[in-house]
Protein backbone atom coordinates (compact mmCIF):
# COMPACT_ATOMS: atom_id res chain seq x y z
CA UNK A 1 0.00 0.00 0.00
CA UNK A 2 1.51 3.35 -1.00
CA UNK A 3 1.43 6.70 0.74
CA UNK A 4 -1.71 8.78 0.60
CA UNK A 5 -2.23 10.65 -2.64
CA UNK A 6 -4.52 13.65 -2.30
CA UNK A 7 -6.45 15.01 -5.24
CA UNK A 8 -8.72 18.03 -5.55
CA UNK A 9 -11.81 15.91 -5.09
CA UNK A 10 -10.87 15.36 -1.42
CA UNK A 11 -11.08 19.09 -0.78
CA UNK A 12 -14.73 19.38 -1.71
CA UNK A 13 -16.25 16.19 -0.37
CA UNK A 14 -19.57 16.11 1.42
CA UNK A 15 -18.84 15.49 5.09
CA UNK A 16 -21.45 13.41 6.88
CA UNK A 17 -22.05 12.45 10.53
CA UNK A 18 -20.08 9.37 11.51
CA UNK A 19 -17.45 9.86 8.81
CA UNK A 20 -13.72 9.59 9.49
CA UNK A 21 -11.16 11.78 7.76
CA UNK A 22 -7.39 12.09 7.67
CA UNK A 23 -6.71 15.82 7.73
CA UNK A 24 -3.36 17.32 6.84
CA UNK A 25 -1.81 20.46 5.44
CA UNK A 26 1.70 21.69 4.76
CA UNK A 27 3.59 24.88 5.46
CA UNK A 28 3.96 27.11 2.42
CA UNK A 29 7.04 26.69 0.27
CA UNK A 30 9.99 25.25 2.13
CA UNK A 31 9.03 26.88 5.45
CA UNK A 32 8.32 25.11 8.73
CA UNK A 33 5.13 25.66 10.71
CA UNK A 34 6.73 24.56 14.00
CA UNK A 35 10.02 26.27 14.83
CA UNK A 36 10.39 25.52 18.53
CA UNK A 37 8.84 23.52 21.34
CA UNK A 38 6.41 26.27 22.30
CA UNK A 39 4.93 26.21 18.79
CA UNK A 40 4.04 22.53 19.12
CA UNK A 41 2.67 23.24 22.59
CA UNK A 42 0.54 26.08 21.20
CA UNK A 43 -1.02 23.85 18.55
CA UNK A 44 -1.86 21.25 21.18
CA UNK A 45 -3.39 23.92 23.44
CA UNK A 46 -5.58 24.99 20.54
CA UNK A 47 -6.68 21.38 20.04
CA UNK A 48 -7.51 21.23 23.73
CA UNK A 49 -9.46 24.49 23.57
CA UNK A 50 -11.68 23.17 20.77
CA UNK A 51 -12.15 19.61 22.03
CA UNK A 52 -11.97 19.86 25.83
CA UNK A 53 -15.05 18.79 27.82
CA UNK A 54 -14.88 22.11 29.69
CA UNK A 55 -15.17 25.61 28.14
CA UNK A 56 -11.81 27.26 27.49
CA UNK A 57 -11.06 30.98 27.25
CA UNK A 58 -8.38 32.46 25.03
CA UNK A 59 -5.72 34.99 26.03
CA UNK A 60 -8.29 37.78 25.66
CA UNK A 61 -10.82 36.13 27.95
CA UNK A 62 -13.15 35.07 25.13
CA UNK A 63 -14.70 31.62 25.15
CA UNK A 64 -13.21 29.53 22.35
CA UNK A 65 -15.64 27.94 19.90
CA UNK A 66 -15.99 24.35 21.10
CA UNK A 67 -16.36 21.40 18.73
CA UNK A 68 -16.84 18.92 21.58
CA UNK A 69 -19.64 16.53 20.64
CA UNK A 70 -19.30 17.53 16.98
CA UNK A 71 -15.74 16.49 16.14
CA UNK A 72 -13.66 13.77 17.76
CA UNK A 73 -9.89 13.51 17.48
CA UNK A 74 -8.64 9.93 17.23
CA UNK A 75 -4.96 10.38 16.37
CA UNK A 76 -2.48 13.16 15.58
CA UNK A 77 1.16 13.91 14.93
CA UNK A 78 2.85 17.28 14.48
CA UNK A 79 5.94 17.37 12.25
CA UNK A 80 8.10 20.42 11.59
CA UNK A 81 6.39 21.38 8.33
CA UNK A 82 3.01 19.65 8.58
CA UNK A 83 0.40 18.26 11.00
CA UNK A 84 -1.66 15.06 10.67
CA UNK A 85 -5.07 14.54 12.30
CA UNK A 86 -7.46 11.59 12.18
CA UNK A 87 -10.89 12.89 13.12
CA UNK A 88 -14.45 11.67 13.24
CA UNK A 89 -17.41 13.92 12.45
CA UNK A 90 -20.10 13.24 15.06
CA UNK A 91 -22.77 15.73 14.00
CA UNK A 92 -23.66 18.05 11.16
CA UNK A 93 -20.68 20.37 11.63
CA UNK A 94 -18.22 19.41 8.85
CA UNK A 95 -14.65 18.51 9.72
CA UNK A 96 -13.55 21.37 7.45
CA UNK A 97 -15.04 23.91 9.90
CA UNK A 98 -12.98 22.42 12.70
CA UNK A 99 -9.81 22.36 10.59
CA UNK A 100 -10.29 25.95 9.41
CA UNK A 101 -10.84 27.20 12.96
CA UNK A 102 -7.79 25.35 14.28
CA UNK A 103 -5.36 26.23 11.50
CA UNK A 104 -6.43 29.87 11.21
CA UNK A 105 -6.08 30.41 14.94
CA UNK A 106 -2.67 28.77 14.98
CA UNK A 107 -1.38 30.68 11.94
CA UNK A 108 -2.40 34.04 13.43
CA UNK A 109 -0.59 33.31 16.70
CA UNK A 110 2.44 31.84 14.95
CA UNK A 111 2.81 34.89 12.71
CA UNK A 112 2.49 37.25 15.65
CA UNK A 113 5.00 35.28 17.71
CA UNK A 114 7.60 35.09 14.96
CA UNK A 115 7.04 38.54 13.44
CA UNK A 116 5.84 36.97 10.23
CA UNK A 117 3.18 37.94 7.68
CA UNK A 118 1.24 36.07 5.02
CA UNK A 119 -0.27 32.59 4.82
CA UNK A 120 1.43 29.90 6.87
CA UNK A 121 -0.29 26.85 5.41
CA UNK A 122 -1.11 25.77 1.89
CA UNK A 123 -4.81 26.43 1.26
CA UNK A 124 -7.11 24.66 1.41
CA UNK A 125 -6.19 21.90 3.83
CA UNK A 126 -6.54 18.36 2.54
CA UNK A 127 -8.82 15.60 3.76
CA UNK A 128 -9.21 11.98 2.83
CA UNK A 129 -12.14 9.80 3.91
CA UNK A 130 -11.28 6.65 5.83
CA UNK A 131 -13.94 4.09 5.10
CA UNK A 132 -13.18 0.84 6.94
CA UNK A 133 -11.41 -0.68 9.93
CA UNK A 134 -8.36 -1.83 7.99
CA UNK A 135 -7.83 1.67 6.65
CA UNK A 136 -8.35 3.21 10.10
CA UNK A 137 -5.60 1.02 11.50
CA UNK A 138 -3.34 1.93 8.59
CA UNK A 139 -3.92 5.67 9.07
CA UNK A 140 -3.12 5.47 12.80
CA UNK A 141 0.08 3.58 11.99
CA UNK A 142 0.98 6.03 9.25
CA UNK A 143 0.42 9.06 11.49
CA UNK A 144 2.27 7.65 14.49
CA UNK A 145 5.25 6.47 12.47
CA UNK A 146 5.97 9.89 10.96
CA UNK A 147 8.71 10.57 13.56
CA UNK A 148 10.24 7.17 12.80
CA UNK A 149 10.53 8.14 9.15
CA UNK A 150 12.72 11.06 10.28
CA UNK A 151 14.94 8.88 12.44
CA UNK A 152 13.15 9.71 15.70
CA UNK A 153 11.80 7.33 18.34
CA UNK A 154 7.96 7.33 18.15
CA UNK A 155 7.80 6.34 21.82
CA UNK A 156 9.74 9.41 22.88
CA UNK A 157 8.16 11.91 20.48
CA UNK A 158 6.03 14.31 22.54
CA UNK A 159 3.97 15.82 19.73
CA UNK A 160 2.01 12.72 18.78
CA UNK A 161 -0.90 10.77 20.22
CA UNK A 162 1.25 7.63 20.10
CA UNK A 163 2.24 8.37 23.70
CA UNK A 164 -1.45 8.23 24.65
CA UNK A 165 -1.90 4.93 22.85
CA UNK A 166 1.17 3.56 24.64
CA UNK A 167 -0.13 4.63 28.05
CA UNK A 168 2.70 7.11 28.61
CA UNK A 169 0.43 10.17 28.72
CA UNK A 170 -3.22 11.09 28.22
CA UNK A 171 -5.43 13.94 27.09
CA UNK A 172 -9.19 14.29 27.41
CA UNK A 173 -9.38 15.92 23.99
CA UNK A 174 -7.99 12.87 22.13
CA UNK A 175 -10.01 9.65 22.06
CA UNK A 176 -7.06 7.28 22.07
CA UNK A 177 -9.24 4.50 23.48
CA UNK A 178 -11.14 4.28 20.20
CA UNK A 179 -7.92 4.12 18.20
CA UNK A 180 -6.51 1.43 20.49
CA UNK A 181 -9.69 -0.51 19.89
CA UNK A 182 -8.93 -0.70 16.17
CA UNK A 183 -6.04 -3.00 17.09
CA UNK A 184 -7.91 -5.08 19.66
CA UNK A 185 -6.31 -3.43 22.71
CA UNK A 186 -3.15 -1.65 23.84
CA UNK A 187 -0.99 -4.79 23.92
CA UNK A 188 -1.84 -5.59 20.30
CA UNK A 189 -1.22 -1.98 19.26
CA UNK A 190 2.19 -1.91 20.96
CA UNK A 191 3.12 -5.23 19.39
CA UNK A 192 2.19 -3.88 15.97
CA UNK A 193 4.27 -0.75 16.48
CA UNK A 194 7.19 -2.81 17.70
CA UNK A 195 6.97 -5.02 14.64
CA UNK A 196 6.78 -2.06 12.27
CA UNK A 197 9.69 -0.16 13.78
CA UNK A 198 11.90 -3.22 13.53
CA UNK A 199 11.41 -3.42 9.77
CA UNK A 200 13.12 -1.26 7.12
CA UNK A 201 10.93 1.79 6.52
CA UNK A 202 10.71 1.21 2.80
CA UNK A 203 8.93 -2.11 3.35
CA UNK A 204 6.34 -0.84 5.83
CA UNK A 205 3.82 0.65 3.44
CA UNK A 206 4.59 -1.06 0.14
Amino acid sequence: MGEFEFSDRHRYKTYEPGGYHHLTTHAVGDENCFLEDRDYALFMRLLNARLSPEPVRDEHGRTVRSFRGEIELISFCLMRNHPHLLVRQLGETPVTSFATSLLTSYAMRFNNRHDRTGPLFMHPHKARPVDDLERLRWVVEYIHLNPFRKGLDPFGYRYSSHRYYAGLANAEWCNSDEGIGYFGGRAHYLRRMHDLTNEPWGELFD
